[in-house]
């Protein structure tokens, strides 16, 4: 079940105190661009008021829908996403809005995305168990909330080196690709979808815009999965159209063949989350979790 935006009741408070533009200028200093999408742009920051660097995007104003009530539930369901605390899922801080459209105020980041490190090779067994416990984690700690991401792909998992030299996974714009949906116009805009690599991740429940829930995210790690092990999209094709047909019709080469070097089970495991059906998938991103470090431990 997604987050209603109609369960919050500090509606009246929320809409009182959101920031005007000149609130905004004085608590944050906008440093440099760092990223941008077809809803918005994030920008590197600093906190003039915790005295701590951030991380800001800010969803643009001519992507907002004008009807008064979308931009309330935009903002309740931003508001949600600050509510989920883990350590595998980026921080968000604050939510706001002013002249200039919508911002979200996030932890800024000193790592690199996924798709760096996976232009590199495939991960080896002992990396890849942590990237799909703690992957698994940040979606268990989401999905408890009612919070979807649909959005799932290598750019945005983040890996941050702690100081112990142990590689740390956060998984960033949690919930922020729906938000972010609602924005675009109506249909599946294919060409910005390729642009960003999600075609590459993408189930076919959300091209077939049918009901989704927690076994669509499990879908989309689970070809992120896959690319980790193997250095291949499962679902390829020259075109937008292609992938997707690829996808839709579920042509996909068996995990074992590209990596007999890995157990049985992980690989039967990576190819049970993106099954094209969704209720052949696990039930939840517990029980994918589950099956897994139940393996694990064999």
């Amino acid at each position: 079940m997604l987050v209603d935006a109609k369960n919050f009741h500090s509606i009246i408070v929320i809409l009182q105190d959101l920031p005007n533009r000149s609130e905004f200028d004085s608590r944050y200093r906008i440093d440099s661009e760092i990223g941008s999408g077809g809803a918005g742009v994030v920008f590197a920051a600093f906190d003039s008021l915790l005295n701590r660097p951030v991380a800001i995007k800010r969803l643009r104003a001519d992507k907002v829908a004008e009807n008064s009530e979308d931009i309330e539930n935009l903002l309740y369901e931003a508001e949600a996403i600050c509510r989920v605390q883990h350590p595998n899922i980026v921080s968000v801080y604050d939510v706001g809005s002013d002249d200039d459209g919508v911002f979200i105020v996030m932890e800024l980041l000193d790592g690199f995305d996924f798709q760096i490190l996976a232009q590199d090779g495939y991960l080896m067994l002992e990396q890849f168990r942590e990237l799909a416990i703690q992957s698994l984690e940040a979606l268990v700690a989401a999905h408890s909330m009612g919070i979807l991401h649909l959005d799932v792909k290598p750019a945005n998992l983040i890996l941050v080196w702690l100081p112990s030299g142990r590689l740390h996974v956060k998984i960033v714009d949690f919930g922020l690709a729906k938000i972010s949906a609602k924005m675009e116009t109506p249909g599946c805009s294919t060409r910005h979808l390729d642009l960003q690599g999600s075609i590459y991740f993408m189930s076919p429940e959300q091209m077939n815009r049918k009901p989704l829930d927690q076994r669509t995210d499990l879908y989309s790690l689970g070809c992120v999965f896959y690319y980790a092990l193997t250095g291949k999209y499962p679902f390829d094709g020259d075109t937008t159209v292609q992938v997707m047909a690829s996808h839709i019709t579920h042509r996909v080469t068996d995990l074992r063949k590209h990596r007999p070097d890995l157990p049985v089970w992980l690989c039967e495991w990576v190819m049970n989350l993106f099954e094209k059906k969704a209720e052949l998938r696990p039930e939840s991103s517990l029980a994918a979790l589950d099956a897994f470090l139940a393996f694990d431990r064999k």
